[in-house]
């Protein structure tokens, strides 16, 4: 029997209107961790606690690309005062397992791998955080009795992962979009930047040059030439080379044909 008189449905939705909530009011443009740092307390909160169960929840963020559990920051609810356990990831612990199924994970339920000797008889689950089908961290939330959790519950708790990996995504498009629109305000500032030099250039050498330059910056470009049609000899003549503060005076680069056989790239 839970311990609070209200009954577990109303507290459950309580807990994930408050955290949305929460969420909610983090910067539309801020670090997508602040997310993580509120759905860990809300775990706990969502745990339906009998007498004894002392919750715990946990949670380790999970690099995809490189395939591996960061070991900072742990977020951890529910520890008080003592110190963290050494509780990283194991590479075929719960929390792997939740990453290669994709899917909650009971410490109860076969097949579950192993939970360590040296912790006590313990009910516990991971529930991986999967953003557009990949994860981004793993939820570990452990009571002290040895129940199961009930289906209210686990239904409870994937509600809140799926609560943040949706915020999570919001954050991630929030900052590709931030960085774009600076990205676009400081293309500005380069050409605006870019038509003052060039119509303080004295002489076309120099004006191309210019032009150049702010070409490679702006496409972030390895490197670039300028060629100039040379209708006398139908062909595309050197005029700039980026990075070269004048032309060499016997030019690596020859003259291009200029005719529809060619597809000129430069």
């Amino acid at each position: 029997m839970s311990n609070s008189p209200t009954p577990y449905l109303p507290r459950a939705l309580t807990v994930l209107h408050d955290c949305a909530d929460d969420i909610n009011r983090l910067p539309a443009d801020g670090a997508s961790a602040g997310v993580l740092w509120l759905i860990v307390p809300a775990a706990v909160r969502l745990v339906d606690v009998q007498k004894g169960d002392e919750p715990t929840a946990v949670m380790y963020c999970y690099d995809a690309e490189r395939g591996a559990f960061d070991p900072a920051p742990r977020i951890s609810a529910g520890e008080g005062a003592q110190a963290a356990p050494d509780d990283y990831p194991r590479a075929e612990g719960m929390g792997a397992w939740a990453v290669r199924y994709r899917r909650r994970i009971l410490s109860y339920e076969e097949p579950c791998p192993p939970v360590p000797l040296i912790q006590p008889a313990v009910a516990k689950l991971s529930l991986p955080i999967l953003v557009a089908g990949q994860p981004a961290a793993v939820l570990f939330v452990t009571v002290k009795n040895k129940r199961h959790f009930s289906e209210e519950e686990l239904t409870a708790l994937d509600l809140l992962a799926d609560l943040a990996a949706m915020s999570i995504q919001s954050k991630r498009r929030s900052m590709d979009l931030s960085r774009a629109l600076q990205r676009k305000a400081e293309e500005v500032e380069r050409l605006h930047v870019a038509e003052e030099l060039i119509s303080s250039r004295r002489s076309l050498a120099e004006t191309l040059r210019e032009i150049l330059r702010t070409a490679v910056e702006l496409t972030r470009a390895a490197h670039g030439s300028f060629r100039l049609i040379d209708k006398r000899t139908g062909t595309l003549r050197l005029a700039a080379l980026s990075g070269e503060p004048e032309l060499p005076a016997d030019p690596v680069e020859p003259d291009l044909p200029l005719d529809d056989t060619y597809s000129v790239v430069g």
